[in-house]
């Protein structure tokens, strides 16, 4: 009130050549916006008064048993505070301070950042009004308060109903904004995820104002977790949200890979033969049998470079199937994660041309080592440079582009372009013949041969070309999925 006199006495010098009817006028419009804010602010029909901008209090719930009036406050600034004084319609309240989330006591008023406290006082309350104020003051001496209708519930108090979800910033994309993007999430044993998620059926995934995504979650234990979240809009700083510990909403795991998309397979699976057990994560459900149902041809799971992956040797293949959505003839991107025990000729993800000694498309390791692919239509292989780094043991990502054109038929090792580039002339026939993993058919017959020898990981066929920056980006992601995201603190959001 000091404040508002200070200014009145500025204004009357500041008026003095205004008419002086005018200036009374003003005075009295000035008098009386005071006295109400004064009034306001005393009455607490400011629901909301933040006094530093770095701290902000809360009043979100208050309720009444009979006996005892209780009142949760969100600390929803940044910073921590401490609690100083409670004070109930202008009564400094006995108040018993304690931690929403487990009713433990608040010690010496300390309330962190995005944590609730509830407040208890059965001392300055008698239920006769049903109106109440709850003002809480910070040891510093900023003032918080609500004026609000009292719930009565005789039966016990009624708490608020939270959620609870951390920030994850997203790391450096080239060629952004990439849509509907499905970038790795991998987190391992968080704490706070941990105490309040029990399955993987209590975690979802929604964009920075906490619309819903779509997401594919691999695994999930104690904390940690391995998904894929589709971002609609993928840039370098992009914010997403993961939610924990409340059952998750509907969502359709496929819908993470979009319609070009025409198979992803994980290769999580411990092969037996039996039939759709690889499985297609796309809506095609292109799923893929080891061995064609023979165990002894089936591939062992290993561990991979995102989870696990399958090792191939002689005689061992997935045949993923004949599905009209694997046979593309124009634009086309093969990838996989690919790791070679030997420097040797095999096929990673082959389609054959007819019973003849063509392939529709294979990409294939080959001697030197190199990354290789064919399709029918071009002159001779593409092959990527000798792989030398991480020796050619180590998983590499491989991704090949197709369309028609000169040098369009294009190989990429680990984000980069690599190698030769090759002109398709002509699109390959389509036929009904079948994608295989870790074999070719290249004998005239429909038997598996020119096996590979090493592992394979995260297949993925498409029927478009990928950018660059979209290749660059996927290798970055998954070549450090834990570097490729910035996990914030925990936030307590009411419902």
């Amino acid at each position: 009130m000091k404040k508002i006199r200070n200014i009145c006495r500025r204004f009357r010098r500041s008026v003095r050549a205004v008419s002086p009817v005018i200036a009374v006028l003003l005075m009295i419009v000035i008098a009386v916006a005071a006295a109400l804010f004064a009034y306001s602010w005393t009455m607490g029909y400011l629901d909301f008064l933040t006094v530093k901008a770095d701290q902000g209090i809360q009043v979100q719930a208050i309720n009444w048993d009979g006996t005892t009036l209780t009142a949760y406050a969100q600390n929803v600034g940044p910073s921590d505070v401490t609690i100083a004084n409670v004070y109930i319609d202008d009564e400094l309240s006995a108040a018993q301070l304690f931690d929403a989330t487990d009713d433990s006591p608040l010690a010496d008023g300390l309330l962190p950042s995005g944590e609730t406290a509830k407040i208890t006082s059965d001392d300055v309350y008698d239920g006769s009004n049903p109106q109440v104020t709850v003002k809480v003051v910070t040891a510093d001496g900023n003032i918080f308060m609500l004026k609000k209708t009292v719930t009565t519930n005789t039966g016990g108090t009624t708490t608020p109903t939270y959620l609870y979800y951390k920030p994850i910033t997203l790391g450096t994309v080239t060629g952004g904004p990439l849509s509907n993007f499905p970038v790795l999430v991998s987190i391992t044993g968080d704490s706070d995820i941990a105490a309040r998620a029990t399955t993987g059926d209590q975690i979802y995934f929604t964009d920075d104002v906490g619309t819903l995504i779509p997401h594919e979650l691999i695994a999930y234990s104690a904390g940690s977790l391995s998904a894929w979240v589709s971002v609609p809009n993928l840039n370098t700083g992009t914010v997403v949200r993961i939610y924990y510990g409340t059952t998750r909403p509907s969502y359709t795991p496929a819908a993470v890979w979009n319609t070009n998309y025409k198979g992803v397979w994980h290769l999580e699976e411990a092969g037996t033969g039996a039939a759709d057990e690889y499985i297609d994560s796309t809506s095609n459900n292109n799923d893929g049998q080891g061995g064609n149902g023979a165990p002894s041809d089936t591939p062992v799971r290993v561990s991979g470079k995102i989870g696990y992956a399958q090792d191939f040797v002689s005689n061992d293949f997935i045949n993923v199937g004949t599905g009209n959505s694997l046979k593309i003839q124009d634009t086309l991107t093969v990838e996989a994660w690919v790791k070679m025990d030997a420097n040797a000729f095999g096929c990673v993800v082959c389609r054959q041309l007819g019973t003849g000694t063509g392939d529709a498309y294979t990409m294939f390791e080959n001697t030197g080592p190199t990354a290789s692919f064919y399709i029918s239509g071009i002159s001779s292989t593409a092959s990527s440079s000798t792989i030398t780094t991480n020796p050619y043991t180590a998983f590499h990502h491989w991704v090949v582009t197709v369309t028609t054109g000169t040098n369009n038929v294009r190989i990429y090792v680990d984000g980069q372009l690599s190698g030769t580039q090759r002109t398709l002339s002509t699109y390959p026939t389509l036929d009904d013949n079948p994608v295989i993993f870790g074999a070719g058919e290249n004998d005239g017959t429909s038997n598996p041969n020119e096996w590979f020898n090493g592992a394979i990981d995260e297949v993925r066929i498409s029927n478009i070309v990928r950018s660059p920056g979209w290749i660059t980006t996927e290798y970055a992601n998954m070549n450090d999925p834990a570097g490729f995201i910035g996990l914030g603190s925990e936030v307590q959001e009411t419902v």
